[in-house]
C-alpha cells in the first residue's frame, strides 16, 4: 500500500491504513506544505476485505491523502481464485 500525505502550512496531518475499520500499520504524520509518500507491507489479506486510509487533523486546516495504491503479488492473487 502506498499512499501521499500532505498538510497546509504548519498543520499536523495523519494518515493510517486500516483494514475492515481496524488499524494494520503505525498511524504515520508530517507537517507541512509537501506530499510525501508513505509505503506499508501488509499480509494477511482475505477476499472481500476493505482496504481503507484514513486522515486526521490536530488544528485548523487542510490534509490531503493522495496516489492511494494496492500492489499485489500476482501469483498470491491467483493462488486465491484457482481450484
Amino acid at each position: 500500500v502506498k499512499f501521499d500525505l500532505i498538510a497546509d502550512g504548519t498543520n499536523l496531518a495523519y494518515g493510517q491504513v486500516y483494514r475492515n475499520g481496524a488499524a494494520v500499520v503505525t498511524e504515520r504524520s508530517q507537517t507541512g506544505a509537501s506530499y510525501i509518500t508513505y509505503s506499508e507491507d501488509i499480509s494477511g489479506w482475505s477476499p472481500d476485505d476493505l482496504v481503507q486510509v484514513y486522515e486526521k487533523r490536530v488544528t485548523a486546516g487542510t490534509v490531503k491523502v493522495r496516489n492511494f495504491r494496492l500492489y499485489v503479488n500476482a501469483a498470491d492473487a491467483f493462488s486465491n481464485t484457482l481450484t
